[in-house]
């Protein structure tokens, strides 16, 4: 069921991708090769319009799958999509600094480097791009993300947290055999992502 869940919110915050292509996808996987995008949804419009370029984001999607390796493994704390998200673009607000996520290590190479101290993300720069990445690499099952309801003592209403566990056996080896393509928007020559 959350599967579906986080099917239905990358259908939702996709940017330029042709919105019946991706419901052939997920719904008609096999016909997807055959299906052309339609050029009047919300997207294609919008794609048709801006005219991004569609970029190769492989190498930022590996940094995605450190950090979201590094925070669920040293966090003591429940790790949400917006968490991952902030440390990939290098925020440093009180929640980021409180939490220290601005000291996190990865392992590259067999040596510890400091990610605040990498060069930024060039490709999926703006966060709201990052999320929908980030959404990808969960459909994908690459990422593995619980949406836990809790029950108030005060009141009967519910209440929804989306977390972050982990990422799944191999998904550095998996994401290899996928493609990660995002349409990129540049205005007046300062790259911008969507």
């Amino acid at each position: 069921m959350q599967k579906e869940l986080f099917n239905v919110i990358a259908f939702c915050t996709t940017q330029y991708d042709c919105r019946q292509r991706f419901l052939c996808k997920y719904l008609w996987p096999e016909l997807l090769s055959s299906y052309d995008e339609c050029n009047n949804c919300d997207n294609c419009q919008k794609r048709n319009k801006e005219n991004p370029q569609l970029t190769d984001a492989f190498s930022e999607i590996l940094e995605i799958l450190e950090v979201v390796e590094a925070l669920t493994k040293n966090s003591l704390i429940e790790v949400s999509p917006d968490n991952i998200v902030d440390v990939f673009s290098r925020s440093n607000t009180d929640k980021i600094r409180k939490n220290k996520y601005n000291e996190l290590t990865l392992q590259r190479d067999s040596k510890e480097v400091k990610l605040y101290e990498e060069k930024l993300p060039t490709i999926l720069i703006l966060k709201e791009t990052a999320r929908i990445a980030l959404n990808d690499l969960v459909c994908k099952n690459l990422v593995k993300q619980e949406i836990w309801l809790q029950k108030s003592k005060m009141t009967q209403y519910l209440s929804c947290s989306t977390v972050v566990v982990e990422i799944s056996e191999n998904a550095k080896e998996n994401a290899k055999k996928e493609c990660w393509e995002y349409w990129i928007y540049s205005r007046k020559g300062k790259k911008r992502s969507g």
